[in-house]
């Protein structure tokens, strides 16, 4: 850990990786910047040993790695004889995340479609507009289940 907090470039990785899940809006900087650590080491991390390479409290600590943890990016392992829980990035943590974001696409495809089932035909705007959302969707959909098939012959 200590080699790592003496690697510049590891560090710009970790606070870039921050910046730009937090400038995105997907998830809080500190969560990014523990999710750029953790990508970065050799071994599974403790809380301790990510409050203390990121100088961060506790709290700010476990709420990150909770959310993490929700998102599939990152996975809770342990050792034995030691009681302390350690977390890492599963080798799967990138095709969890595409599986979250097909999902989300899916959610997009089916609100378009319902509204647009629903709506009179006297709005023939909306229902276009809406047909245009559903295939928007629907084609990033397909997109999206090609990079899963990909990923998983990579994997």
């Amino acid at each position: 850990m200590t080699a790592m907090r003496d690697d510049d470039a590891a560090l710009d990785f970790v606070e870039e990786l921050g910046l730009l899940v937090e400038s995105e809006g997907w998830m809080p900087r500190i969560a990014g910047r523990a999710l750029g650590w953790l990508l970065l080491a050799a071994e599974p991390q403790c809380q301790a040993d990510l409050c203390e390479a990121l100088q961060a409290s506790g709290g700010a600590i476990s709420s990150a790695t909770r959310l993490l943890i929700s998102k599939g990016l990152v996975q809770k392992v342990t050792r034995p004889g030691d009681r302390r829980t350690y977390m890492k990035v599963p080798p799967n943590a990138w095709r969890v995340m595409e599986e979250d974001g097909l999902q989300t696409v899916r959610r997009y495809r089916g609100v378009a479609d319902r509204a647009r089932a629903a709506l009179p035909k006297s709005n023939a705007t909306g229902k276009a507009n809406l047909a245009r959302m559903s295939e928007y969707f629907g084609i990033v959909e397909d997109r999206m289940q090609a990079v899963l098939e990909r990923l998983d012959t990579i994997e």
